[in-house]
């Protein structure tokens, strides 16, 4: 009997102890479970750092809307040098190279063409002192009709000169201006048919462009007005004044020629280059930096700052020029737009922020 007691007497210390440490488990795993909670809401309230962003105010500026066409460089002296009769090369300029006024552009081989002249200036003085001889001696040793056919032979005598006269000058063509002449592969002692293109000559220093524009562009264009000229394959810009609007429009394709001179550039005649032009006259239009805008199969979109957060805002924009850009929908003048840091930003990101104007 007392060994039975003995038994449920240590039953019941165990049973104590058991409950004792499941209540401590309950305990600690409550406490851990506060624990969590409170972490959590700590995380959720502190949320993200803000991230560190330049941004830019919306303004409004005077703008005007500018157009690219393509343009034709041309010379305004310019000639394609023809043979004017057949020969043989003496002297040409060379492919390439520098011409100075009256310098020689062609020369052929003339030295059968000028003994002719000798004998047929030699003829005609012959002929002058005949026809002198027969004023003196009409009537008296010659009758009229001799005295008329001495006429006759010296206006043939002189006619036969100024021929070989202006063949001589055919056979050699010296420069209007100064200039230079075409790539060519012309060479002394080549034969040359009349009415051959031989190279063709221009001044590199003297130059405009010819563009067509739509007729309903022409409002912000007259002489004196300037153009942007550039060449997309070499780099090369310059500078245009128009100088020449034409009076008729193409009933074709209902456009207008424009010639503008060029002030400054390294442009070659003959070179298609792209003329930018103003479209219209100068109207207040909200820019913003260029920089700032998001480009997409989808449109454009900027970064709009708001109470230190950022929205994806999707804009319509215009013309560009020099770091700016027309905002036709979407912004109001005044907002502020992300210039810089844009790559880790996400809708509704913390910012803080470095303004520039």
């Amino acid at each position: 009997m007392k060994h039975h007691h003995v038994i449920l007497t240590s039953c019941a210390i165990v049973a104590v102890i058991f409950a004792g440490i499941s209540i401590n488990l309950v305990a600690v795993r409550g406490i851990n479970n506060t624990e969590e909670k409170d972490t959590k809401i700590s995380v959720t309230q502190k949320g993200p750092p803000p991230i560190l962003v330049e941004t830019a105010q919306v303004t409004s500026m005077n703008w005007q809307d500018r157009k690219s066409v393509i343009a034709t460089v041309k010379s305004i002296r310019y000639l394609p040098v023809r043979a004017e009769i057949s020969g043989t090369i003496l002297q040409i300029a060379p492919a390439g190279g520098q011409v100075p006024i009256n310098g020689v552009l062609y020369h052929f081989d003339d030295r059968v063409e000028r003994f002719q002249l000798k004998e047929k200036e030699a003829h005609l003085d012959m002929t002058q002192k005949n026809t002198k001889r027969a004023d003196l001696l009409v009537n008296k040793a010659i009758s009229q009709a001799a005295q008329q056919a001495e006429h006759v032979n010296l206006a043939h005598a002189v006619s036969e000169v100024e021929k070989f006269k202006n063949t001589l000058r055919k056979m050699m063509v010296t420069a209007p201006f100064a200039g230079v002449a075409s790539l060519h592969d012309l060479t002394p002692g080549q034969l040359i048919q009349e009415g051959q293109t031989l190279f063709s000559f221009y001044d590199p220093n003297d130059l405009y462009v010819e563009f067509n524009i739509p007729e309903t562009d022409i409002g912000a264009l007259s002489p004196g007005v300037q153009i942007n000229v550039s060449d997309t394959v070499s780099g090369f810009t310059g500078i245009a004044n128009i100088t020449l609007v034409n009076t008729e429009v193409n009933p074709i394709n209902r456009t207008l020629t424009l010639r503008a001179k060029l002030e400054k550039g390294n442009f070659r005649h003959g070179a298609s280059v792209r003329v930018t032009y103003p479209a219209n006259a100068p109207q207040m239009t909200l820019v913003i930096p260029k920089v700032s805008v998001r480009y997409s199969a989808y449109g454009q979109s900027v970064f709009v700052v708001k109470d230190n957060r950022v929205q994806l805002r999707s804009i319509v924009t215009g013309d560009d020029n020099e770091g700016i850009v027309q905002v036709r929908k979407g912004l109001e003048k005044g907002e502020l737009v992300v210039t810089a840091g844009q790559m880790r930003l996400y809708p509704d990101a913390p910012i803080r922020q470095e303004t520039h104007q």
